[in-house]
C-alpha cells in the first residue's frame, strides 16, 4: 500500500510502526521522514523518530555511535514533547470521491492562550504533484480546547495531502 500511494499518511504511519515491532529501524527512518514532511504537526509522527533511533541504538555495540544514537533519541522525544505541549492536528475524514476531495480535523490547542490557526493544505496527486491547496483557518481556540476544520477540493484523484509545520508559538 505505501509503494502504491506514499503520499498516505495512514499508510506511512503503520509502516513505521510495523517496522518498528519488527526491529528494523533502519527502514524506518526515510518512511518516518516522509511522514513528518506530509502531517508535521501531529507529535505522534515525530516520536517515531525517537523510536527509530533507539532501535538503532540497542543494536548498535560501539560506544560513540550508541551515544549519538541515544542523543537522538533524546532529541526527538524532546521535539515531541515540546509539540504536544502547544498543539495537535490530526484528520478525522479524508474521503477521496471521484470528482471532489473532503479532508476534516481537529487542531487541538495545548498553550495556555487562545490561538488562531491557519493551515494551507497542498493535495498531491499520484506522482506528488500539487493538484491544488485550500486553506482553513481556526479561530480562537481556547487552551486546552479543539477547533474543527473542513477543506473540499472540487478535484478528484487526490493521493495524499501535506501542510507546513503550525509555528510552536
Amino acid at each position: 500500500a505505501n509503494k502504491a500511494n506514499p503520499y498516505s499518511r495512514d499508510y506511512a504511519y503503520n509502516l513505521a510502526a510495523t517496522l518498528f515491532t519488527a526491529k528494523r529501524s533502519a527502514e524506518m527512518l526515510p518512511v518516518v521522514k516522509r511522514l513528518v514532511a506530509l502531517d508535521p504537526s501531529n507529535s505522534e509522527n515525530v516520536m517515531l523518530f525517537a523510536y527509530a533511533f533507539k532501535g538503532l541504538s540497542d543494536a548498535e555495540s560501539n560506544a560513540a555511535a550508541k551515544k549519538a544514537l541515544i542523543d537522538s533519541v533524546n532529541y526527538y522525544g524532546k521535539v515531541a514533547d515540546d509539540m504536544a505541549q502547544v498543539h495537535k492536528l490530526v484528520y478525522t475524514e479524508f474521503d477521496r470521491l471521484k470528482d471532489k476531495t473532503i479532508l476534516a480535523g481537529q487542531v487541538e490547542n495545548h498553550a495556555k492562550v487562545a490561538r488562531t490557526f491557519t493551515i494551507e493544505f497542498e493535495f498531491l496527486g499520484k506522482d506528488g504533484a500539487v493538484l491544488g491547496t485550500q486553506t482553513a483557518t481556526i479561530k480562537d481556540v481556547k487552551p486546552n480546547g479543539v477547533g474543527d476544520f473542513t477543506v473540499e477540493l472540487p478535484v478528484g484523484g487526490v493521493y495524499g495531502v501535506r501542510y507546513a509545520a503550525l509555528p510552536l508559538k
